[in-house]
């Protein structure tokens, strides 16, 4: 008696949305990332100025291109290992962007990345910053 009036109850919570039942799948990891490194300039977390370079993180072996994007725009196609792509922030307006690349592999396949993001400083910004 006392096991019907459990499974009652919870029958009643799971009815109610108080109990919820999820399934649990494997997640397979992205096979490429970007990650962007400041290589001179100012930089203070996520704020950004002078010279900056995207990298392709994954196998690289099995890359035949990358077109790098800002804020959907592209920035650049490499095609060449280590597919990096420097460029400087004042070529492009200060303000928060985010990036993502398109990789394209040998075997036909394509894969988009994860975004990050940053915000580009003006000169007199990151100036400003350092004071």
């Amino acid at each position: 008696m006392k096991k019907n009036r459990m499974l009652v109850f919870i029958s009643v919570l799971a009815l109610l949305g108080l109990i919820s039942v999820q399934t649990v799948s494997a997640q397979t990891e992205a096979p490429y990332r970007i990650s962007l490194r400041r290589d001179f300039g100012y930089g203070n977390g996520v704020n950004l100025q002078g010279r900056l370079s995207l990298h392709l993180k994954g196998d690289s072996a099995q890359v035949s291109t990358v077109e790098y994007l800002m804020d959907g725009t592209s920035m650049a196609t490499v095609d060449a290992d280590p597919f990096s792509f420097a460029f400087n922030t004042d070529s492009y307006p200060a303000g928060p962007h985010q990036f993502t690349a398109k990789v394209a592999t040998k075997d036909g396949k394509s894969y988009e990345t994860a975004p990050i993001s940053a915000v580009f400083l003006t000169a007199d910004e990151a100036k400003s910053g350092t004071k």
